[in-house]
């Protein structure tokens, strides 16, 4: 389950199985900010058209999503990356907002994953033993 991810790795590849099997979608691939892959699931297309498309289309959360789309992504601003899925038919509107609620959560967790991570890492200072 994503509150059950420890890291920011584990969190984009709990968020790619979930979302491609909530929305029977064929992948799900997750982006870190420098268009690497964090996570993927099924047989994404390739990085540059992965790459392309989150910079060129809308994301789930603008007003302008096309109804009829096969292939949608949301951003993970606090993990710095995006989330993109795509299946073979469109997606309709329930399940373009399941992708988004769920990316959403996983984005408030990635949140606080880090300031637990800050946290540790305070803690675990050397000035403090």
């Amino acid at each position: 389950a994503i509150l059950d991810a420890e890291c920011r790795v584990e969190l984009a590849e709990t968020l790619c199985a979930q979302v491609s099997r909530y929305v029977r979608a064929s992948w799900a691939v997750t982006l870190d900010e420098s268009d690497g892959i964090l996570a993927s699931s099924g047989e994404p297309p390739a990085l540059a058209w992965l790459s392309a498309f989150t910079y060129g289309s809308p994301t789930l959360f603008d007003d302008a999503v096309i109804e009829e789309i096969d292939t949608v992504w949301a951003p993970l601003n606090e993990a710095g990356a995006r989330l993109v899925v795509g299946r073979e038919t469109a997606f309709r509107s329930r399940e373009r907002q399941r992708v988004a609620a769920l990316t959403a959560v996983a984005d408030r967790w990635f949140r606080g994953l880090a300031r637990q991570t800050r946290l540790e890492s305070v803690l675990a200072h050397p000035a403090l033993g």
